[in-house]
């Protein structure tokens, strides 16, 4: 029996054909309650009076991940459509960032003629998709995706915790070639941190936030656990900021009576980001440090680089525990990435090889 510890029970979704995986949809159920998940599909929806068609993406969009299993048929197509419910299903997780993850027959193990299209070219065309777009799980016998899924369920996206949602303009466009950018490094960057910095209203912000739903949120990409925290919410003070982080990041209940002390607390949090694929957000630094920490910074760029250079420390954070947490999140073997935006880089992270900084310019 799988066990994993969730503290937030997720709902998922399974999408497959009926007749051809009913024995393979036990089996994910199976795995998905044992989880201490909850399993949503067709096998709940006999008694809602929706048509199937309009029932389904309902479902879909209510759920945190879909589970896409596509073996050699095309299924069922509603009246007067042109593509399958599965598919359906599908595109409605795409449209919606939730995560998908695919699984399908080996090629080579053995699957029943009744259940393969005479006519394979929608079905092939719809496998062709998933296997050039996402990471695929292969499967062989119903009991051999009960032992993927079941193993894999820990790894799947819980909701991001973004608790000062940014309010983007409609039809934010540009800055493809830095999100690329951010992408290729939260894949593969050896950096733990990134930093985007530029003056007030030059998009930093609108950037990273449109890089992590459209980019990032929904895509095999995503990592299993995402904060989003932003500095210009009054409220939004490190000590505030630690405490949160580590009851979203933490699977296991957290004994507050061993982490009283600041220090305690950073230390606890910054084993968990060690220890784990995650991606951390920190908008609006700049709020943190002594030039801007009461109102808005009353110098210029080139008054704070000439500042810098007679040593004045306009960009030391105003708390020495964040300098040194900023520090720790810049340096050693993390696995946990963090984007970071200010009107000023942190003086803390001069010359630290895990910080990158990009400035941004206007474009």
């Amino acid at each position: 029996m799988w066990q994993t510890q969730v503290t937030f029970k997720m709902k998922i979704f399974v999408s497959s054909t009926y007749l051809d995986l009913a024995e393979y949809r036990t089996k994910a159920r199976k795995a998905i309650e044992e989880s201490g998940n909850e399993f949503v599909g067709m096998e709940d929806f006999q008694s809602h009076t929706h048509e199937a068609p309009e029932f389904c993406p309902e479902m879909v969009g209510a759920c945190n991940v879909l589970v896409l299993i596509v073996a050699y048929g095309r299924g069922y197509v509603p009246d007067g459509g042109a593509i399958s419910m599965t598919r359906l299903e599908y595109e409605h997780a795409l449209a919606k960032n939730i995560p998908v993850r695919c699984y399908l027959p080996e090629c080579d193990y053995p699957w029943n003629p009744e259940f393969i299209d005479k006519d394979r070219r929608s079905i092939d065309e719809f496998r062709g998709l998933i296997l050039d777009k996402h990471i695929c799980s292969f499967f062989t016998t119903p009991e051999s995706l009960y032992e993927k899924l079941g193993s894999d369920i820990g790894k799947f996206p819980f909701p991001p915790y973004i608790p000062n949602p940014y309010p983007l303009q409609e039809h934010f466009t540009g800055r493809v070639r830095e999100r690329g950018m951010l992408t290729k490094w939260l894949k593969k960057g050896d950096q733990p941190m990134r930093s985007i910095i530029a003056m007030g209203g030059m998009g930093k912000t609108a950037l990273a936030w449109y890089w992590l739903n459209e980019d990032i949120l929904g895509s095999d990409e995503q990592p299993r656990k995402i904060v989003w925290w932003s500095f210009y919410d009054r409220e939004s003070s490190f000590g505030r900021f630690l405490r949160k982080a580590i009851e979203y990041f933490s699977d296991d209940e957290v004994d507050w009576s061993s982490l009283e002390s600041r220090r305690g607390q950073m230390e606890h949090l910054r084993k968990i980001l060690r220890d784990n694929r995650f991606l951390l957000v920190l908008d609006g630094v700049e709020r943190m440090l002594r030039d801007y920490y009461s109102l808005e910074s009353p110098y210029q760029s080139d008054e704070i680089e000439e500042a810098d250079a007679m040593g004045n420390d306009f960009r030391s954070c105003i708390d020495p525990n964040f300098g040194m947490f900023l520090q720790w999140m810049a340096s050693g073997n993390l696995q946990t990435k963090t984007l970071l935006t200010s009107c000023l880089y942190p003086k803390e992270l001069d010359d630290l090889e895990g910080s990158w900084r990009k400035d941004l310019r206007d474009g």
